[in-house]
């Protein structure tokens, strides 16, 4: 009997220096066993998540967030080239008797293809023309453009730095534009080499808003979410379509700020 009562008083010692639980019967053992799990488990959690957010973007390194790639329209996103395509489109059109406005075109025709914006056109034109007789002078535009964009390089301020900053994650360029209007502007600038692949209006039978070409991008990039920059309703509904986030600015000066906090989880 003293022997049993000298084990008793040994095991209610070590229960009160290691926590345990003082109750001796089954239901108690269970309860502690359980917070001691449910304990582990948030910490594992926070851990995870921890892991998952990163805390900043510099220009040397870019901490994982739960995004493995960006994909970037280019007009009015990496540059301001709207207001070029809305001039040379305007020098080409006015011999057939169709007068741009600034305010309509930004409204209806940013973010779709040529060949969409022209037959809008077609309905305003005095006196008529016709559809083919208009995208006929593409060449003509293209060169115009082409000339402007590589003249101003109206990439947004701090773009080099920017695209540094995001060097663990692959990028590409997803545009309706034509590739010849693009890529010679991005090399010019320096910039063509930050990104993997570039979807122009010729790689895909469906352009915005259908998902084809950001989902071809992120096939290209092996991406699986992906986060997208668009400035357009049509890229926007595109990129939603293809089941990926979007950010959506409203001029290329936006860019930095808002992907760098999406990215850092802010």
């Amino acid at each position: 009997m003293e022997r049993k009562r000298r084990r008793r008083n040994v095991v209610s010692v070590a229960r009160r220096e290691n926590g345990w639980p003082k109750r001796k019967d089954g239901v108690g053992q269970r309860r502690a066993k359980a917070d001691r799990r449910n304990n582990n488990n948030r910490t594992l959690q926070f851990k995870y998540y921890q892991f998952l957010r990163p805390t900043s973007l510099d220009s040397d390194s870019c901490i994982r967030s739960v995004y493995d790639a960006v994909l970037f329209d280019f007009d009015g996103v990496l540059a301001d080239t709207e207001p070029l395509h809305f001039r040379c489109w305007r020098e080409i059109l006015a011999p057939y008797g169709i007068q741009l406005d600034w305010d309509a075109y930004a409204q209806t025709c940013i973010g779709v293809t040529d060949r969409v914006m022209l037959a809008r056109f077609c309905e305003h034109a005095s006196p008529r023309v016709e559809l083919e007789t208009l995208v006929g002078q593409y060449p003509r535009k293209r060169d115009l453009f082409r000339e402007a964009i590589l003249a101003e390089l109206p990439f947004f301020s701090g773009c080099r730095e920017f695209l540094e900053s995001l060097g663990g994650y692959p990028l590409a360029v997803v545009s309706s534009s034509g590739r010849l209007e693009i890529e010679p502007a991005l090399e010019r600038a320096g910039l063509l080499g930050y990104f993997e692949t570039m979807v122009c209006g010729g790689d895909v039978q469906n352009h915005k808003p259908h998902p084809e070409p950001y989902l071809l991008a992120a096939s290209r990039l092996g991406a699986r979410r992906p986060l997208v920059i668009e400035d357009s309703a049509a890229g926007e509904e595109s990129a939603r379509a293809a089941a990926f986030d979007v950010i959506r600015v409203g001029s290329p000066g936006e860019v930095a700020a808002k992907v760098r906090a999406r990215l850092e989880g802010r």
